[in-house]
């Protein structure tokens, strides 16, 4: 932020717990800015700035403050992480810009887990929400709810992961695309994701130039800073999960804890109870005592109760004859009872014939029943025609609206691609340009090699046995070339048998490498829907170009690998599932395979130094590490055929740079005239080398340029040589 000029306020939007408000509060006082903080409830950590000049609270939500009519430059965004708020905020400011001159907005939270997905501070002031739910936990590798990862705390969050309007960076996305070119945005995958959003407007080119230039050169780092916050993120997991372990663990030990004091109470019960049990027993006996002496004071009680029943016989048989008259009593109620019977029975036909009215009255209301509940479906009926012409009027009238965004988005898509076509005429034109540029490099390099091939004629030829044979390569005759490499390979001064491996050992099909980018990634869309073809075409090709540059150089030299090409291809699509990258990587090599065909005059080579027991390596400067061309050269020769297999892909130096040889040199452990090389590059497998390191070397050229390019320089050497009677008539 140094680099910005002309600079009056700051605006930060969500303050949080106010660190990040101090330190940025002590930054405008270095800078003589103001700086205003935007926050529904003010920290307590911040409550004691406020007795700066320089610094004021606005207790309010952002969007309220930004409609205001304060001016500001720079705007610190880490307030409310959902796609609406975020979408509405940038919206307001891209209006104001010209008023404000608004330079830079920073941005929190443009990576995984906020990236895409909403998190509500405030769900109540959203119109649309996603589904959410509080206190959630999300994981980088599961897209819904997870059981563990981090916790979102007390804030509402969306259960999903992804699709459309949900997430921070989905909102800035959008913005661009509503807004153009007169927004750039730079991102920072560091601390969940830093954005940089600047309006290029509102720079001079100067500044513009200094703070890009800044922007590009922390962004050298960006893969490794994508690296380790994804190694930051999976430990924050890791402690979180290992934090819930041991609040599981504490529940645990508490559960035991109180079920250890209920056993010790329950022990303590007993051994009361016990005690009051012995205090009973022992009060029992005592009243066992008692009871005997009142045992003997109830059996002198019976002897008297035994006098007193004799007594009562004789009222019990005055009582009989009592009984017998109250019998006779019984038999003249029970006549009265028949005759109340019977009255009885004509009241219960009575209430029948009242009981069959009623069941006919029912039918009636049953009928009368029917016919209401007839209309009452009518109604219902005429209901639902009405709602199903209500919804498709609805859906013709969404109809309408979508054309309508449709022709505004073609017309918008017209204007890009016009002003697209500008961009890329330029760029041809200034590539025409190079290219004659390069052309001239090309000559005035030709011009030089030529002067050197007068210098040195030996380069071309050398001395075996008791003649010169000619060691160039597919001059004017093919077979008879490859006869006199045969002869090289009969030699006893031959011991190691250096190979390339593409073009030379394989034969690819005539395809571009762009060609070839397009039809992987035709396959890859086939085996994964969800990524189109021209999203994983721009990737690849962006990242095979950018992981040459990020390669760590080894002696000025860079090396790329296949793995940093999908690793970077993961980060680009957002795809962080280790096994969807290795089935693409996969696909990748099945393509490469299928589309190679053995050379068979070179196989014939290789059978003859596998009979002179020859060792045979291959080298090749080529992406792909030893296992990947080792899988490829196996499913055209038999497995154990190549010895060893050097690649600059696993060594990080390349053969045009002269470094490989001396590292084959060092691990052959061999003298350099003991190695014969064949290729088909003039200057990786034949002049570098021969001239670096001394290595027998023959080329096979692969153009009708390239041979009469050498069956010139063939003449003149030959010539030179018939001078100096040196030449034994080798063609």
């Amino acid at each position: 932020m140094n680099r910005l000029e002309n600079i009056s306020k700051i605006v930060e939007i969500g303050a949080e717990n106010g660190y990040n408000t101090s330190a940025l509060l002590d930054y405008a006082v270095r800078r003589h800015i103001l700086l205003d903080t935007v926050d529904p409830s003010l920290p307590e950590n911040a409550k004691q700035l406020l007795q700066s000049p320089q610094f004021k609270f606005h207790q309010t939500v952002s969007g309220e403050y930004l409609a205001g009519n304060d001016r500001y430059h720079v705007i610190f965004m880490d307030g409310d992480h959902n796609y609406e708020t975020v979408l509405t905020d940038l919206e307001t400011i891209d209006r104001k810009r010209k008023q404000n001159c608004i330079k830079v907005i920073f941005l929190h939270d443009v990576c995984w887990p906020w990236a895409y997905r909403d998190i509500y501070y405030g769900p109540e002031r959203i119109k649309a929400p996603h589904p959410y739910d509080y206190n959630i936990r999300v994981s980088p590798y599961e897209e819904e709810r997870s059981e563990q990862g981090l916790s979102s705390g007390n804030y509402a969050t969306a259960l999903t992961e992804g699709g459309e309007n949900n997430g921070v960076l989905c909102a800035v996305e959008n913005f661009l695309k509503i807004t153009g070119p007169r927004w750039r945005f730079k991102s920072f995958p560091v601390l969940y994701g830093i954005g940089i959003l600047y309006c290029v407007k509102n720079f001079s080119p100067k500044e513009l130039n200094a703070f890009e230039t800044e922007l590009h050169q922390q962004l050298s780092s960006r893969e490794l800073m994508s690296v380790l916050e994804l190694n930051r993120i999976e430990n924050l997991c890791r402690i979180e999960a290992l934090r819930l372990d041991i609040v599981r663990a504490g529940e645990v030990w508490k559960q035991d804890q109180s079920y250890i004091a209920t056993l010790e109470a329950n022990l303590k019960e007993r051994d009361k109870t016990l005690e009051a049990n012995r205090k009973e027993h022992q009060q029992t006996q005592y009243r066992l005592i008692e009871q005997e002496a009142q045992l003997e004071e109830q059996k002198r009680d019976l002897e008297k109760s035994a006098e007193e029943w004799q007594q009562n016989q004789s009222y019990i048989a005055e009582l009989q004859t009592k009984l017998e008259q109250q019998e006779l009593d019984l038999e003249k109620n029970a006549e009265e009872r028949q005759r109340t019977q019977s009255y009885i029975v004509e009241l219960q036909t009575s209430l029948d014939v009242c009981k069959q009215q009623l069941v006919d009255t029912t039918g009636k209301n049953t009928v009368l029943q029917q016919d209401l509940n007839h209309l009452s479906k009518m109604n219902c009926s005429l209901q639902e025609q009405n709602k199903a012409m209500e919804q498709e009027r609805n859906r013709w009238q969404s109809n309408c609206n979508k054309l309508e965004k449709n022709r505004q988005e073609l017309e918008e898509l017209i204007r890009h691609g016009e002003h697209r076509c500008q961009e890329l005429l330029n760029e041809i034109t200034h590539t025409a340009a190079r290219g004659r540029e390069l052309e001239g490099e090309l000559w005035n390099s030709r011009q030089k090699i030529r002067s050197l091939l007068l210098r040195t004629p030996d380069i071309f030829w050398r001395w075996h046995g008791e003649k010169w044979n000619c060691l160039l390569p597919y001059g004017v005759r093919n077979r008879c070339r490859l006869h006199k490499i045969a002869e090289l390979l009969h030699t006893s001064e031959i011991h190691v048998f250096s190979i390339d491996v593409f073009d030379t050992l394989l034969l690819r099909e005539y395809k571009s490498e762009i060609t070839r980018f397009r039809e992987i990634a035709e396959l890859v869309h086939q085996a994964f829907p969800e990524i189109s073809s021209r999203n994983f075409f721009q990737a690849r090709a962006l990242a095979h170009r950018l992981a040459y540059q990020l390669a760590k150089p080894v002696q000025g030299c860079r090396e790329a690998a296949f793995d940093s090409i999908y690793r970077l291809i993961g980060a680009i699509l957002q795809e962080h599932d280790a096994i969807r990258l290795a089935a693409m990587q996969e696909i990748d090599l099945s393509y490469e395979i299928s589309h190679l065909r053995l050379n068979p005059n070179i196989r014939k080579l290789l059978e003859i130094a596998r009979m002179r027991n020859l060792r045979i390596v291959a080298v090749s400067d080529m992406y792909l590490n030893r296992d990947a061309l080792a899988r490829i050269i196996n499913n055209f020769l038999p497995p154990g055929m190549i010895n060893e297999i050097y690649s600059s892909a696993d060594f990080g130096i390349s053969k045009i740079s002269g470094l490989l040889w001396d590292e084959l040199l060092r691990r052959e452990q061999v003298s350099p005239q003991a190695i014969l090389h064949l290729g088909d590059n003039p200057v990786a497998d034949f002049e570098m080398p021969y001239i670096r390191c001394g290595i027998t070397s023959v080329l096979l050229l692969r153009s009708a340029l390239y041979n009469r390019y050498i069956r010139w320089r063939n003449r003149r050497n030959i010539n030179q040589l018939q001078k100096e009677r040196i030449y034994n008539g080798v063609r």
